[in-house]
């Protein structure tokens, strides 16, 4: 099996989140499959598996700090606002980009009729076909082995059998601001030329990049301050959006619904962390007519 530790540190983060938000008795959704990441990530590294969440380095359901407030409260609420927008796509057809350990072909009751193609890395695909061995998606799960921004990924996607006549629902959730700004571009104009009338973009983007000050970075422990440090270092930048719904037309969507974490906290009924005053996260829907 491909280790974990070949896996970015921040899929294993996501799918740690979304494991801890699955636990609690008021969970806005439900990913009964990640905790498997974390028993297989501890497993490597000799952790006793006593039911509760392994630590992920300076992680721990023991420890909180404004470094893991930020991050999970994050993760919660993009997983729950984007969930509730891929329910009511409708598309028969959908591409993850950057799907990471998302086990959503698992969870969201996808019918046979839905071709859902994973992109994502080599080894984070077959890490996590290692890990869900035996589970079984409702839908056609089809992985695409691609660096983001760097591979041909049109001609990688109808290898794959991607059709593009089909309506397609793109799903671009935390991989945008991993990007260089001209790579981001260059992947939307790839995804507006594969979209066939009655496509959905849905995106999350970011107001400008993360930097270092946007957290009290002297508040946190000397491991939260390099992990956050390395974050801010790790996040190229990808599109700076100030307006979504202006950003969006010039791509050629129609702008659909549009949220930050600060609202969508709100409407979930959890306070945004102070960390979102500084810069906002933006999660947006758009449609191809």
């Amino acid at each position: 099996m491909a280790s974990s530790t070949s896996v970015t540190w921040t899929a294993l983060l996501t799918a740690w989140a979304r494991a801890r938000e699955t636990r609690r008795p008021d969970a806005l959704f439900a990913d009964p499959l990640a905790h498997r990441f974390l028993t297989a990530y501890a497993g490597e590294f000799g952790a006793d598996d006593d039911g509760g969440l392994p630590d992920l380095g300076p992680l721990s359901e023991h420890h909180s700090s404004p470094l893991w407030d930020y991050a999970i409260f994050g993760i919660t609420m993009r997983t729950a606002v984007l969930d509730a927008a891929v329910r009511r796509s409708g598309q028969p057809q959908i591409v993850v980009l950057g799907a990471g350990l998302d086990t959503r072909p698992y969870r969201l009751g996808w019918s046979s009729e839905v071709t859902v193609f994973e992109v994502d890395r080599a080894v984070t695909l077959d890490f996590k076909a290692a890990v869900l061995s035996g589970a079984e998606p409702g839908c056609r799960r089809v992985p695409v082995v691609a660096e983001l921004g760097v591979d041909d990924l049109p001609q990688l996607l109808k290898t794959a059998g991607f059709d593009a006549g089909r309506p397609t629902l793109w799903l671009a959730e935390a991989v945008l601001f991993y990007l260089t700004a001209a790579r981001a571009d260059a992947l939307l104009d790839d995804v507006g030329a594969l979209s066939a009338p009655g496509s959905g973009l849905l995106a999350e983007t970011l107001q400008r990049p993360y930097r270092e000050d946007d957290l009290p970075v002297g508040q946190l422990t000397e491991a939260d301050a390099a992990m956050w440090r390395g974050l801010v270092a790790a996040f190229a930048g990808g599109p700076e959006v100030t307006d979504p719904a202006a950003w969006l037309t010039a791509r050629g969507w129609a702008p659909g619904e549009i949220t930050d974490q600060v609202a969508a906290g709100r409407a979930y009924g959890r306070p945004a962390p102070a960390f979102y005053e500084h810069v906002r996260d933006w999660i947006i829907e758009g449609h191809r007519a």
